[in-house]
């Protein structure tokens, strides 16, 4: 075992479902409930709407996705990220990995109250 990505693994309070895409539309899992970290990338502001009548724009936000260094993704990889109250919905970058982490760009697309919540 890596004693750094041991250390590092104890700050993760988030865990990560991923798919990926397989034939015939169907979605393969590459890891389920997997501990985690995600932190916000970058500022990011709401988008305006055009007049006050508009609907509004769909928001799409880049979090930073920590992971132990043996678990990456592939640009496309389908990510469910909870950390118990809510869900993050979004698209994975490629991987870049150290040796005590990986980091994954996710484009997280949307968030929903997470339904484990209640049942811990």
């Amino acid at each position: 075992m890596n004693r750094e990505a041991d250390i590092l693994s104890k700050t993760y309070r988030h865990t990560v479902t991923a798919y990926r895409p397989a034939l015939e539309g169907a979605w393969e899992v590459l890891c389920e409930e997997e501990p985690c970290a995600l932190s916000r990338s970058a500022q990011v502001s709401a988008p305006e709407p055009p007049n006050a009548a508009a609907p509004l724009p769909e928001s799409q936000y880049r979090y930073s996705l920590f992971t132990r260094p043996e678990l990456a993704f592939r640009l496309g990889d389908r990510l469910e990220i909870s950390n118990g109250t809510r869900v993050y919905s979004g698209r994975a970058s490629d991987s870049f990995s150290y040796p005590s982490h990986t980091v994954t760009v996710v484009e997280i697309r949307q968030m929903a109250e997470d339904k484990r919540a209640g049942r811990l």
